[in-house]
């Protein structure tokens, strides 16, 4: 026989606990209780329930100070019969029998049903928890109100109030879902989600609840999976927390009051926020004055936030942070579409260079036989046509700071002359012998490994450990996994803006294909495929499909007839926007080798993509 405990405080939502296992089960006031009640009344340490060689419950006063009183009588102990109640002080504890049975819900959404495995328990409540006014001592209301500017996601901030949701239940895991109409969208994920265990259909019947509830999931792994789902809803927008609770971790060891307090924090955020937008002023407004204060950046410094809290970036952008109070040279690594031109701009905004100008160079775009005049300028009559004096990249930067992107790519004979211009810190202009004084500070980025590079021959050793005072590795989307969902929530946000319209989020199926997508082309890719299905959506959230079509877009597959219905040109620069977007994600090397297998050039290569709108954010 199962047992549970329905407990009911003065002004506050009854719960129901499980007593699991062999017992005994000590009840007081004290945190560190097995079953923690805080009523006026309720001694520290008050009764203990325990099974008795039959597997009935029995009761036994602690020696509380009130005393214990069964069915309204005073009694020291005895057998606790199904039905009765014990009386802690203002607290009312009536024990019954657990039932695990199938249960059917038929929500607005439609019909849905958990199966018989799920050890459903209802936590029935009043509508608004009474007893808002309570403290909440595991939580810092300030904190979260920060975390939340922080986030830099205009609209409602799913990924912060999933995360508090997950840090204040103690759950290993936690999804967050919008329940709109007939339309329910995962918003947020935090966490390794046991999808396996705890199915989509499972969690979306669960998140559909009009209560707060625990389940058990008793199928599918070892053993037995605890999961919680709470409601919330504030001024007509529905939202729904679905949280894997951390093995051995009880929410109730944090007091009843601080349980049934959650929602309440929950719905007092999403509120805030819906009044910042009322008052137009946006999230992403807030967050941007937030780490300006913080990291003392000037106003219009135009600084994009780099998003993502996984352990590899945030280590990426710590050693960022301590490369900006130096004068080193820093070396940003990483596979393309990482963000390396971000990460450069955020060196110099924090650094003290930060009211000079920076100059962004790519060197794999300008011509072998450019290069050295674009970087070092040159004098009147150096080449056929240059009729007067040209200032370089290095002047242009003066007092701030260059950033040479696909260093890899510079000629090997241009690299002593690099290298005397950062040892000297003068510039010799083409076609002079006379330097100039320049004050600037390199930072240089590659997506090849520039130490197979020097063992071949390719790079100068010498300039490698000039450049690489410094190393900051940026880790490929892969890496990252747990970050797909906040970058595709501020994207979708990003295209929405920019196209007019008002696409809500993704469904579930849809999330989990961006998660296991192989993303070669890193943040970039994830950025122009949202954008690809922004315009492409006709609903009011994105579907597995609509992912497939944006993420796989073949001629032919699901829109055949209006593929072949497109005039010949039409057909031709649909088909090569197609082709080279594929190309581009599945890139290895560098763009010149990339141009090279092509069969075209390499400025030849960059017109077609900034036609075909593939490089949209050429700093990442």
């Amino acid at each position: 026989m199962r047992y549970e405990l329905e407990i009911m405080l003065p002004g506050l939502a009854c719960i129901h606990y499980h007593l699991r296992g062999e017992g005994p089960w000590r009840i007081g006031s004290e945190a560190s209780c097995d079953i923690p009640v805080r009523a006026r009344g309720v001694s520290r340490a008050h009764v203990e329930l325990s099974l008795d060689g039959k597997g009935r419950v029995t009761f036994r006063d602690l020696g509380s100070t009130n005393g214990t009183l069964l069915d309204g009588e005073r009694v020291r102990s005895g057998p606790l019969p199904a039905g009765t109640s014990l009386g802690l002080g203002e607290a009312r504890l009536i024990l019954q029998e657990a039932v695990t049975e199938g249960m059917a819900f038929r929500p607005e959404l439609g019909e849905v049903a958990i199966s018989g495995t799920v050890d459903i328990q209802v936590l029935p409540g009043r509508d608004g928890l009474a007893g808002a006014g309570r403290r909440l001592p595991f939580l810092s209301m300030v904190t979260v109100m920060e975390r939340v500017l922080e986030l830099g996601v205009p609209g409602v901030p799913y990924q912060a109030l999933c995360e508090v949701f997950s840090e204040a239940m103690g759950c290993q895991a936690a999804k967050c879902y919008e329940i709109s109409g007939r339309s329910l969208t995962v918003q947020a994920v935090c966490g390794g989600f046991p999808e396996e265990r705890v199915t989509p259909e499972l969690a979306q019947a669960a998140a559909l609840l009009p209560k707060p509830t625990s389940f058990e999931v008793l199928e599918g792994g070892p053993g037995v999976l605890r999961a919680l789902s709470v409601p919330v809803e504030d001024a007509g927008r529905r939202l729904s927390f679905v949280g894997i609770l951390k093995e051995g971790f009880d929410p109730l060891r944090q007091g009843l009051d601080s349980f049934l307090m959650v929602p309440v924090a929950l719905r007092f955020l999403l509120h805030w926020v819906e009044s910042l937008q009322a008052q137009r002023q946006t999230v992403e407004t807030l967050a941007e004055e937030v780490r300006r204060l913080r990291s003392g950046l000037p106003d219009g410094s135009g600084l994009e936030p780099i998003l993502g809290r996984s352990p590899v970036i945030v280590e990426a952008l710590d050693l960022a942070d301590a490369a900006a109070q130096t004068e080193m040279g820093v070396l940003l690594l990483g596979p393309t579409g990482t963000g390396k031109e971000l990460f450069a701009r955020r060196i110099h905004w924090l650094s003290r260079r930060n009211g000079r100008p920076m100059v962004a160079v790519n060197c794999s775009s300008i011509p072998a036989t450019l290069l050295e005049s674009e970087l070092f300028g040159a004098e009147r009559g150096a080449y056929t046509g240059s009729d007067a004096r040209r200032g370089g990249y290095f002047e242009e930067a003066s007092g701030g700071t260059l950033f040479l992107d696909e260093i890899g790519d510079m000629p090997l004979a241009l690299q002593p002359k690099l290298l005397r211009v950062l040892e000297e810190k003068r510039v010799y202009p083409l076609g002079s012998s006379k330097g100039r004084p320049v004050d600037v500070r390199v930072i240089a980025a590659s997506n090849q490994d520039l130490r197979t590079m020097m063992e071949e021959g390719r790079f100068r050793r010498d300039l490698y450990y000039r450049l690489a005072q410094m190393i900051v590795e940026l880790p490929p989307l892969t890496a990252r996994r747990e970050d797909i969902a906040l970058l595709a929530a501020a994207f979708l946000e990003r295209a929405n803006r920019e196209v007019g319209k008002s696409v809500r989020g993704f469904e579930e199926e849809a999330l989990r294909l961006l998660m296991a997508h192989p993303w070669g082309g890193n943040v970039r890719e994830l950025l122009n495929s949202v954008k690809r299905m922004v315009v492409m959506a006709h609903g009011e959230s994105i579907d597995a499909g609509l992912v497939r079509r944006a993420l796989d877009p073949q001629p032919g597959h699901g829109a055949e007839e209006s593929w072949w219905a497109q005039d010949l040109r039409a057909a031709n620069d649909a088909f090569e926007r197609e082709y080279l977007a594929r190309r581009l994600r599945e890139k290895t090397g560098s763009m010149s080798a990339l141009a090279k297998e092509l069969g075209i050039s390499r400025p030849a290569l960059y017109i077609k993509l900034n036609k075909y709108g593939l490089l949209v954010d050429p700093e990442l």
